[in-house]
């Protein structure tokens, strides 16, 4: 049987000033590959933290997040 919970996913949004968008998805990893400025990420229900080109968050062993808010 396959691990299905062990998949790589890749995202590309334009993101308007001002604007936000929420991606719901399970995970335990997040990276930005490419912005064009920087952005404020939250994690689940937590505050907004900036966020830029080349960085990236995990969590804890064994911990996972539902959802990725990104502003503008």
């Amino acid at each position: 049987m396959a691990d299905n919970s062990r998949r790589y996913s890749s995202y590309r949004h334009t993101i308007a000033a001002g604007g936000s968008l929420v991606i719901e998805r399970v995970g335990n990893f997040v990276a930005c590959l490419y912005a064009n400025g920087d952005f404020t990420i939250g994690i689940d229900d937590a505050p907004p933290s900036e966020f830029a080109q080349g960085l990236s968050f995990g969590t804890v062993p064994g911990d996972t997040f539902k959802k990725i808010r990104l502003e503008n």
